[in-house]
């Protein structure tokens, strides 16, 4: 893998999980996209198209 943000962290766990053998690279300061964005991921909670669909999220 290369880049050990979430996506890439990801892939590797999943490839291990998997039985691959994952060698992940990244630059020293760790993290990706995910350490730029300060640790935020975005799971589409509360999106127009959730409570279209009658789900609540508190």
């Amino acid at each position: 893998m290369v880049g050990f943000g979430a996506a890439g962290a990801a892939a590797a766990i999943e490839a291990a999980d998997r039985g691959a053998r994952a060698l992940v690279l990244d630059r020293g300061y760790g993290g990706g996209a995910t350490a730029l964005s300060g640790g935020i991921t975005y799971a589409g909670v509360g999106t127009q198209e959730q409570c279209d669909a009658g789900m609540r999220t508190p």
